[in-house]
């Protein structure tokens, strides 16, 4: 038999693949699931991250060669992430790794890039929010740079097929770049979540949260929430890093103050505590602020658990909305209105069966099927355009 032939090769490039969030479990899984179907597949990233990490966070052992991007990073990296300059360090960088990211076309059909931080050259990108875009606070530096390069910034975007995660992010691009994206719900492990669940028992007082303890993650709300309801049981879980420990602390003195026993603290629980306890939770509370779509979310629902969210972002939109418009809250009180409604358990049954039915459309398979329809499409385009000599 002959050997079989390979569909393409596709650069997949994901510059801080050192963070270890959605954002990276969305690009390896798009690697593996492009890998699997029959492409040639090389990651490119600027962080290199060991083999080990990766499988611990995949889950599987993963084969796809990652390759360093040359370029030389000469600042601390929470600087570039996270630092008050950080847009501006980003849009800079962008316009240094442009020759970089062009020169992988030599060796690829496809260049898809993951996360899109930074405006890269690029085939396929999957945006997951614009945050080069001033949000109001910037330096005036920063103002200027940004328009004066808009026009390339939109000539990039718009030359590449864009991805992003939910219906409510698509808006953003929509209204801040005048770029309609394509919506593509980020891959989740449903199966996984489901299968670990099977027979364990509910305990109709416990409510769980799972986010990082970060400043613009409002995990604070959750403690005042779990005041307004002291008969329930609230666990917070999430990774926690040196930049966050004050939060961390501040949520601490926040539950003292409020003379709180009800509420309990687990930063950088084992992936193995965090399903165990979604097997066990009732009641998933997302803190209040606007989430881009909410991974978690759908865990939390495929273990059976009923969201309560803030009535915004992708989570709602996408989501919650989809399962009943009652279980969405703007303030606190509404919030613990919402987790005395879910304690009758007739409608709690019936909310927990369709939070279930509907996590199974968010399953990585879904994701699986898209991505490579997409870069399929693209391929087929690239060559095409390649033998007229058009790109």
């Amino acid at each position: 038999m002959g050997e079989t032939l390979s569909r393409g090769s596709v650069a997949v490039v994901h510059p801080f693949l050192c963070i270890m969030g959605g954002g990276e479990f969305l690009a390896l899984v798009a690697a593996r699931v492009l890998k699997d179907s029959g492409y040639d597949v090389t990651m490119y990233t600027l962080t290199e991250v060991p083999l080990d990490d990766i499988k611990r966070f995949l889950g599987v052992e993963f084969r796809i060669p990652i390759k360093l991007l040359n370029y030389r990073i000469d600042r601390p990296i929470t600087e570039i992430l996270w630092g008050s300059s950080s847009r501006k360090i980003k849009l800079l960088m962008s316009f240094e790794l442009a020759p970089l990211i062009e020169e992988l076309w030599k060796e690829h059909d496809v260049v898809f890039d993951t996360q899109s931080d930074l405006v890269l050259p690029c085939d396929v990108r999957y945006l997951h929010y614009p945050w080069l875009v001033p949000d109001g606070f910037e330096d005036p530096s920063y103002l200027a740079l940004y328009n004066a390069t808009l026009h390339r910034i939109k000539d990039l975007l718009r030359r590449s097929r864009v991805l992003t995660n939910s219906s409510w992010t698509a808006a953003k691009i929509l209204r801040s770049l005048g770029i309609f994206a394509e919506v593509l719900h980020p891959p989740v492990k449903v199966r996984e979540i489901v299968e670990a669940c099977r027979g364990v028992e509910k305990d109709p007082k416990l409510v769980v949260t799972i986010s990082r303890f970060a400043p613009d993650k409002k995990v604070d709300t959750v403690v005042r929430i779990a005041s307004l309801v002291r008969d329930m049981k609230f666990v917070i879980m999430g990774s926690l890093s040196a930049e966050s420990r004050k939060v961390l602390e501040q949520v601490r003195v926040l539950m003292e103050e409020m003379g709180l026993d009800n509420v309990e603290l687990r930063p950088n629980a084992s992936r193995k505590d965090l399903v165990g306890t979604l097997c066990r939770a009732s009641i998933y509370l997302h803190p209040a602020f606007a989430e881009h779509f909410g991974i978690a979310v759908v865990e939390a629902m495929a273990a059976g658990a009923v969201p309560v969210v803030f009535r915004d972002g992708g989570t709602w939109h996408d989501i919650v909305s989809l399962i009943d418009q009652r279980l969405g809250y703007q303030t606190i009180e509404e919030a613990a209105q919402v987790i005395q409604m879910l304690r009758t358990r007739e409608l709690w049954t019936k909310l927990s069966r369709r939070s279930r039915a509907l996590a199974r459309k968010f399953d990585i398979e879904a994701f699986a099927r898209r991505i490579v329809e997409v870069i399929d499409v693209v391929t087929r385009i690239r060559r095409i355009a390649k033998r007229w000599g058009a790109a």
